[in-house]
């Protein structure tokens, strides 16, 4: 059964379907109907196979059925017939709880999103309880959304977005203006000796197990790189929901000695672990807005960085195309990785810019840059100060 999962939003609506890899966005807001967001979807998943609908509705749900007016959207929702619209089964919930439970797996979550305004859930050994804290009464006659919705922007006087992605997203979604400074990382810590092993060609990943992060699809490529390079290793570090089925692949593969699993990395050992990389993959398929963990590899001295094209981590190593990868296209995948352990010249020049390109990336620079920003703002509100007092 193949579904196509909409998440309806007070600024946009995010639609994705079973085999999809990428999502579609379509802009909402306040004169958006129920008829113009089945109208406006449908347009954009045309050619899509899809058997049943699943939509996050923001507001109170009751027996798969809207009870209240949405917040931030149009009228018409309560009583819309959402699967003669859609001419297929449609399952109405909470757009918190469907969040929610794409990120539960065990014992009790109690899930805050903010977008728009204030999502909540809380989740108790699987029973799952749709709740409605943003209209609560906070302070000053406002209400919990007020304070940490979209209305709650308007306090601030700059907004800082850590790459061109995030900004275009706060552009597109919040359709406000931020400045670019990108996250910092504390480069001396992760300085170490490499130990490269000639013999050994290793590939680390890190990061949490789960599907966006693309390690099922490294697994893959792997498996088909050990047929030209089969001294190479795969390491991965990290845990999370997906492991089971990842050890899994990996054993059917029949590659289990190549591939070794080491489960969750504390902070101490990440800089090490990166500095005997041959090859640093972080092979995210989307979700990212920038890409701390690439400044890590780098700043660790890991001997070259491939990472999923997606718009945060290309923020990052756009000035070289060679260190991003479709990781969906395997025999791309497995050549590159291939190019990357075996060209020495191509592996000299990309270590020597990713030398030259981290310290931009320190927090002794980084943080300079957002001091500055503080003190202009503080100034800013002084000024302000001082000018209502002498008005």
């Amino acid at each position: 059964m193949k579904v196509l999962v909409i998440d309806i939003g007070g600024t946009s609506i995010k639609a994705i379907a079973t085999g999809r890899r990428t999502r579609v966005r379509i802009l909402s807001g306040p004169e958006l109907t129920p008829e113009s967001m089945v109208r406006q979807v449908q347009e954009a998943v045309a050619g899509w196979e899809y058997d049943v609908v699943s939509i996050g509705y923001p507001g109170p749900v009751k027996d798969g059925k809207p009870t209240k007016e949405p917040k931030n959207l149009g009228r018409g929702w309560v009583g819309f017939n959402f699967e003669r619209a859609f001419g297929r089964p449609v399952k109405v919930v909470n757009d918190a709880a469907m969040q929610a439970l794409g990120s539960y797996e065990k014992g009790t979550l109690l899930f805050l999103g903010l977008g728009t305004g204030l999502g909540s859930t809380l989740i108790l050994d699987g029973v799952l309880a749709p709740m409605e804290l943003a209209h609560l009464p906070y302070k000053k006659g406002g209400t919990y959304e007020d304070y940490v919705g979209k209305a709650g922007l308007k306090r601030f006087g700059k907004i800082v977005s850590v790459s061109p992605a995030a900004a275009q997203f706060a552009r597109d979604a919040y359709h406000i203006e931020s400045q670019v400074v990108p996250n910092a990382v504390e480069i001396k810590r992760f300085l170490s000796k490499p130990k490269f092993d000639s013999r050994i060609k290793k590939i680390v990943f890190l990061g949490r197990l789960v599907e966006r992060k693309g390690a099922s699809q490294l697994v893959d490529a792997f498996a088909l790189l050990l047929k030209s390079d089969p001294e190479a290793r795969l390491v991965i570090a990290g845990d999370g929901p997906k492991r089971a089925a990842l050890e899994a692949k990996v054993s059917k593969l029949g590659i289990g000695k190549q591939v070794e699993f080491l489960g969750y990395i504390d902070e101490i050992a990440k800089p090490q672990l990166l500095a005997e990389a041959d090859i640093a993959c972080f092979p995210s398929l989307y979700g990212e807005s920038f890409g701390i963990v690439l400044i890590e590899a780098m700043a660790a001295g890991s001997r070259v960085i491939l990472a999923g094209d997606n718009p945060g981590y290309r923020s990052v190593l756009g000035q070289q195309p060679e260190l991003l990868i479709d990781p969906s296209q395997t025999t791309r995948f497995a050549e590159r990785l291939h190019l990357l352990l075996s060209d020495q010249d191509k592996i000299a020049r990309l270590h020597e810019w990713q030398q030259a390109s981290v310290p931009q990336y320190d927090i002794g620079i980084v943080g300079t840059r957002l001091v500055s920003i503080y003190n202009g703002q503080i100034a800013r509100l002084a000024k302000k100060s001082n000018n209502k007092a002498h008005e």
